[in-house]
């Protein structure tokens, strides 16, 4: 009988020590994590930087490569240079300026005829402002965007209160009361 106790205790404090063990390990590892997290942000730090210097030297070398071709009188070769950047970057443009009015008269489609005259002409960023102004003011008089607000309008069942947490069953207390003393009528 003692060496089962015995046994018992010896795989007691092996149990025990693998907990400790398993503790210190999971800290360890939180460690590291948080460690690595901390290195990864300064690689990305110091990434955004290079990238920053690496514009900007590129900026300065293509200006100093116009500027030589100009004193080289070679202004036909970056005019046509630029001619073809511009034509490059052109269907970039129209489709940006497509997609912006396509969210413009989406945002105003939401309005009343009166109020679209009025807007038509105000800028996407004035028109996003507005129309999410709009949309938060009728949130708020619209009880169905409030989760609460819809829950407290069921009818109580005892369904419902089990659902409920004990948050929910604070607030309602009076409520389910009264419906368990009209249940037992």
């Amino acid at each position: 009988m003692t060496d089962v106790n015995q046994a018992q205790e010896g795989q007691e404090i092996q149990v025990s020590a693998e907990t400790t063990v398993n503790s210190v390990e999971s800290a360890d590892l939180e460690t590291q994590l948080n460690n690595e997290k901390a290195y990864a942000q300064k690689q990305r730090k110091a990434k955004q930087k290079l990238q920053a210097e690496i514009d900007g030297l590129k900026a300065e070398k293509e200006s100093a490569r116009v500027k030589k071709m100009e004193e080289d009188g070679k202004l036909k070769e970056l005019l046509a240079e630029r001619d073809a950047k511009i034509a490059k970057l052109q269907p970039i443009v129209d489709q940006h300026n497509s997609d912006m009015a396509k969210e413009k008269d989406t945002i105003l489609s939401s309005f009343s005829e009166e109020e679209r005259e009025e807007l038509k002409d105000e800028s996407l960023a004035s028109l996003r402002m507005i129309n999410k102004f709009k949309t938060q003011q009728n949130g708020v008089n619209n009880p169905q965007s409030i989760p609460n607000v819809q829950r407290d309008n069921l009818k109580l069942s005892k369904k419902i209160i089990d659902k409920m947490t004990p948050e929910e069953r604070k607030e309602r207390h009076s409520e389910i009361l009264a419906f368990y003393k009209n249940s037992v009528k």
